[in-house]
């Protein structure tokens, strides 16, 4: 194994609630579609060797759902941390990230200022992430 970390948000980053178009798939409101493009990609990083750790901005009593969702669809998450709204910069910082996948170009654009790479999770549907011509990016 050679430790590095990804980290990865987890609401519309892991599955989507969307009502919009996601993949080949229309969501329903309410129901965790999986966004398949980032459970491979996580499955093969792990494969790979790489740590896997899920970065939220949930709160701590919100977890259950996170850890449900794991289990069910067999993520290898080694740790999930919640930031309860603040930056997750200095999470990232702490678990060693080298990498974090994120929907939000906010967090994006901050953590990238502190010399995280990160992958952007794009569905279109936030206007915010159309200014992300810079920024390396996953479409699903």
């Amino acid at each position: 194994m050679n430790g590095l970390v990804i980290s990865t948000d987890f609401d519309d980053t892991l599955f989507s609630l969307s009502s919009e178009k996601v993949g080949m798939l229309w969501a329903a409101s309410e129901v965790l579609i999986p966004i398949q493009k980032i459970h491979d990609l996580i499955k093969e990083k792990a494969a790979e060797g790489y740590v896997i750790d899920i970065v939220t901005a949930r709160e701590s009593w919100d977890m259950d759902e996170v850890k449900r969702y794991v289990e069910a669809y067999e993520l290898p998450i080694r740790n999930m941390e919640c930031t309860r709204g603040k930056c997750k910069t200095d999470t990232l910082k702490n678990i060693g990230s080298t990498l974090h996948i994120d929907d939000l170009l906010s967090v994006v654009i901050h953590a990238e200022m502190n010399g995280i790479p990160c992958l952007l999770v794009d569905d279109g549907r936030y206007k915010e992430n159309t200014s992300a011509d810079y920024f390396d990016r996953i479409f699903v």
